[in-house]
Formats: structure tokens, C-alpha cells, sequence
């Protein structure tokens, strides 16, 4: 595959590359107002259509740009960079025909929604940012283009496609890691309420679009936690009602995303009746991770559902908030209308797997969940969600997870 991609994918010259890029950038200024920038491999800015330099600062903020380098020197795909703020930027490589790094091209940056008066107020206040940027900092801001992450992926494959010839698919591209050394000093503030804020405003967007991909750069959601780890009660409770905040916030994003209410709360209250009960930081930090996770899956999977003819979406609705229910083929029937052999058919036809194919991996879903949210042993687990016995829970767990019940919570519960 790799030889037939080489044949077909011939070698661009330099002159091919400019003349590609200024057809794209006329292309998608007919769409947005986009900044396009061109460095060289010691990272120095050779070329820009952007007439503000501070977005170049902004960029090295966001992720060092000898990190930057080193990643186009390992890696032909592009790479994905998002602030704190929730500024995005793309960076595609151009190798020569040694396959050596020789430009670095980047998109950005663009924000994915639109930016409050409220947020701007709060980056204003942070105390590391510089005085003098405050002063500009809400022009510059309101001039960062919005667009959404759709878009943006789009945009980053056409900049690659431009310059090396090669299709991707969104899959293609790595997410970079935050860069939280340019942001306030942990070692002299015990808890950074500002960057706080900022990360949840990411994971809100993140939820609120069902972007997955974006997901990576996030690392684990429980770090959202993790510059407020406890050192007595009093701190622990602190802690629980901030988790308890972000989640209810979980929720409307979902809700935003598409997700039906009754969906969204009644999911939440799972969590939230979770952190009533939790004795631990660690206990605290998986429910946060859970949810998360949770309501990015649920918006996503939403936004695939469109595909989906209203009384399969109620259907399939209806088995992920009834997994511990004694769920049949005549019940789901009846309650969206349909025969069971009309609705059998439908379903499979929709969806790809039968519906008792479905109900299981919800309920194994569902399983995971409570593996490590909950005290609950195997059995109990597999009791109420009705597996029948427990080596039939084992073995449909293990085909859908790849590992065991016991193996998955051992790996998962680390605090």
C-alpha cells in the first residue's frame, strides 16, 4: 500500500506549493477570514498574511515551539494545537525529497465559539498575564476568527493536501498536549482558579460538540481536579461541590449538543447521586472523569444518530436509560408503535446489529460505568443488569472491553 501510495502521490515542487497555498487561501477567505503562517525549521515566522504578530506569541504560548519542531521531524501528519483559552492552531509539515523537515505551515488561530464579554473580563484578571497585553488583549481576541471544529478539520486536511498531495482522514491528526508551564505558578497559589476555568470552558466546547478528536489534548478529565487534591475534610468537600458544579454543567453542554433532557439529566443523576457517597478524592476524580467522558459519547453519539429515523433514535433512547430494565423486543415495540418483526428489521437495517446485540453492549457499557463508579461486586452487577449468570456477564464483557470485569476495575480504580 505504502509503494502504490508513492506512485500516486507525486513530488511537489516549491513553485506547486505556493501556487496551491494561494489558491486555498483565496478559497477559504471566500468563506472565513483565516491567517496563514509559514516558518522555517528553526522556527522563525518567513511569511504570514496576518498583520498581528502577537498571534505568533500567542501560538508559543499555547505549546513550545521546539516541541512543535519535533514532532514535524518524527511525523509526516499534522498536528493539532488548543490553548487553555480554547484557541486553536494546525500545523502541517513540508518535507523535501529526503523526507527532512523543511517548512512548517500553520493554520490559526480560531476559536470554535464565540468568545463572551464574561470570558474575556476573567482572562483579563489572570495574574500571568502581562499588563501591557491586557491592554489589547479584548481587541485582539475579538479579531481570533471563529469556526467551527468541523470546519477547522476540514481546513487543516486541505492545508495538508496542499502541500504534500495526500488525503487524510481526521483520524490523521494528533491532538497536542496543553503546555501548562506558561501558565501561573502552581508552587505559589495552592489552587489556580483561573486556568481552572479556562480548562472547563475546553471540556464544556468539547461536550458541547461531540468532538471527540479534540478529546486527546485534554489528557485525563480528572486533571480538571487535579490542583485541588484535599489535604483534610473541609478541602474534600470543596472539592466534591466543584465536581458537582462541573457536572451539572455537563449536562446543559450535552443539552446543547442535541442530547434530549431527559437523557442528559437522568445521567447526570447518576453521577450525581454517585458524589454524595464518595469517600475519596480518587472516588471524586473517577466520577469526574466518568461523566465527562459520558456526555462527550452521548453528543456524539447523538450527532451520528441524525442518520437514524425518529422511532430507531426513541428505540435506541430508550435502551440506554433502561439497561437495568428486563428489556425485550415486544416491549420496545410497543412503546414506539411498531410490530416486533417491522421493528427487528428496521433496527438492523439502521443500525447494522440486531437489537439484542445493541442491548448488550449498552448494558456492558453500563457495566463499566459501575465497575468503577460503584462498590457493586460482579455478581450484583451482573444481577441488575440482567445477564442471566455471571460467566455469560464475563464473556460478553470481555468480547465488547477486551479484558475482564475484575481486570478493568483493577486497572481504572488507581486511587
Amino acid at each position: 500500500m505504502e509503494e502504490l501510495n508513492s506512485l500516486t502521490k507525486p513530488t511537489l515542487t516549491d513553485v506547486d506549493i505556493q501556487n496551491r497555498l494561494s489558491l486555498l487561501l483565496e478559497f477559504l477567505q471566500c468563506n472565513e477570514v483565516l491567517y496563514l503562517w509559514q516558518y522555517d525549521t528553526e522556527g522563525n515566522c518567513l511569511w504570514t498574511n496576518s498583520s498581528l504578530p502577537i498571534y505568533d506569541t500567542m501560538l508559543r504560548h499555547a505549546k513550545d515551539f521546539d516541541e512543535i519542531i519535533a514532532f514535524g521531524q518524527e511525523h509526516d501528519t499534522p498536528l493539532m494545537i488548543t490553548s487553555l483559552t480554547g484557541m486553536m492552531w494546525s500545523v502541517v509539515y513540508q518535507k523535501d525529497i529526503a523526507h527532512q523537515l523543511s517548512r512548517i505551515h500553520i493554520i490559526g488561530p480560531v476559536f470554535t465559539a464565540m468568545l463572551s464579554d464574561d470570558t474575556i473580563a476573567l482572562l483579563q484578571k489572570r495574574p500571568d498575564i502581562r499588563e501591557h497585553w491586557k491592554v489589547k488583549l479584548y481587541d485582539y481576541l475579538r479579531q481570533v476568527p471563529v469556526v467551527t471544529t468541523t470546519n477547522f478539520i476540514k481546513y487543516t486536511l486541505m492545508l495538508h493536501f496542499s502541500i504534500n498531495n495526500e488525503h487524510l482522514k481526521p483520524s490523521d491528526i494528533t491532538y497536542a498536549d496543553f503546555n501548562y508551564d506558561s501558565f501561573a505558578d502552581r508552587s505559589t497559589k495552592s489552587v489556580d482558579y483561573a486556568s481552572y476555568w479556562a480548562r472547563e470552558n475546553v471540556m464544556l466546547d468539547i461536550i458541547r460538540t461531540g468532538d471527540i478528536y479534540r478529546k486527546s489534548s485534554l489528557g485525563p478529565a480528572s486533571a480538571h481536579l487535579s490542583n485541588m487534591q484535599p489535604h483534610n475534610i473541609q478541602e474534600l468537600e470543596r472539592t466534591r461541590q466543584y465536581t458537582i458544579i462541573f457536572i451539572g454543567l455537563c449536562i446543559r453542554a450535552a443539552i446543547d449538543g442535541g442530547v434530549s433532557p431527559d437523557t442528559a439529566f437522568s445521567r447526570g443523576n447518576i453521577y450525581l447521586n454517585n458524589l454524595s457517597h464518595a469517600k475519596s478524592y480518587g472516588d471524586i476524580t473517577a466520577s469526574a472523569q466518568l461523566a465527562f467522558d459520558d456526555f462527550l459519547f452521548l453528543v456524539h453519539n447523538h450527532l451520528h444518530l441524525n442518520q437514524y429515523s425518529e422511532n430507531i433514535k426513541a428505540c435506541i433512547d430508550y435502551i440506554e436509560l433502561h439497561t437495568d430494565d428486563d428489556l425485550n423486543i415486544p416491549l420496545l415495540a410497543e412503546k414506539i408503535g411498531y410490530s416486533d418483526y417491522y421493528l427487528s428489521k428496521k433496527f438492523k437495517k439502521e443500525v447494522g446489529v440486531n437489537i439484542n446485540a445493541y442491548i448488550k453492549k449498552a448494558r456492558v457499557q453500563k457495566a463499566a460505568y459501575l465497575l468503577v463508579s460503584s462498590k457493586m461486586s460482579i455478581q450484583e452487577i451482573s444481577d441488575m443488569l440482567h445477564f442471566g449468570n455471571r460467566n455469560f456477564f464475563c464473556r460478553a464483557f470481555k468480547e465488547e472491553m477486551h479484558t475482564t470485569p475484575a481486570a478493568f476495575r483493577t486497572s481504572h480504580q488507581k486511587y
